[in-house]
């Protein structure tokens, strides 16, 4: 169900289920890549990941020059920061595990398309400490874990319109925002000291959060049928 392929396809058969609300060309999109599955599928692999990086690229940037800034945007963005977070970590996780730093860490910059930021923010150092602080807390780089929990805040700040004075209502807003200030104003070296760990600890946030979510604003209501006389 993680596969390339499934993620397609299941966001094929969402975009069909919220048709009426998608503009013509988001939808074209999302069949026409759906559709072009199949051949993708017999490239050899650095090509085909290539292809559907592309061809979710071209997606993002049509919904971005198509959607209203309504709720279905907000979801949108909360959903994609959310899930940047998490595959954010899973990478760097990988890359703390792996044996030789200086060989994980340039693909792993490269497979968040931080390659060529990282370079210049660095001035053309490469170092795994600085690596992992780069996709950790740059605020300026919008796949950053820190600049994506801040994406999905703002997202729900939008979504929350209750006016509550102070504390969260909203468990998600509670628990990303408590992930980001404890990334941001705890020492690098404590982070970095066990990654992986710290990583786990961070992709369990994000999947509570999702849940908490779906509960708020998408739980589904009990359907009721009447059996001789009773509300079943």
């Amino acid at each position: 169900p993680v596969s390339l392929a499934a993620a397609i396809g299941a966001a094929r058969e969402s975009a069909r289920r919220a048709r009426e609300t998608l503009s013509t060309d988001i939808w074209a999109a999302i069949n026409t890549t759906w559709r072009g599955l199949g051949s993708a599928q017999a490239m050899r692999p650095p090509d085909m990941f290539t292809w559907v990086r592309n061809r979710t690229a071209m997606i993002s940037g049509i919904a971005d020059s198509t959607m209203s800034r309504d709720e279905g945007w907000q979801f949108y963005m909360l959903g994609r920061s959310i899930e940047r977070v998490d595959m954010t970590a899973r990478l760097l996780s990988t890359a703390a595990l792996a044996s030789g730093p200086q060989v994980a860490w340039p693909p792993t910059l490269r497979a968040c398309g931080a390659y060529e930021s990282f370079i210049r923010a660095d001035r053309g150092i490469e170092a795994d400490r600085q690596a992992a602080e780069f996709l950790l807390l740059d605020r300026w780089f919008p796949r950053s874990i820190v600049s994506s929990l801040a994406e999905a805040e703002r997202a729900l700040n939008k979504l929350e319109s209750t006016g509550q004075r102070s504390g969260f209502s909203d468990e998600a807003q509670r628990l990303l925002g408590r992930a980001r200030t404890e990334l941001e104003y705890r020492p690098l070296a404590d982070i970095v000291f066990d990654l992986p760990v710290e990583m786990e600890r961070l992709q369990r946030a994000c999947a509570a959060a999702s849940d908490a979510v779906s509960a708020r604003y998408f739980a589904e209501s009990e359907v009721h049928t009447w059996r001789g006389g009773v509300l079943l």
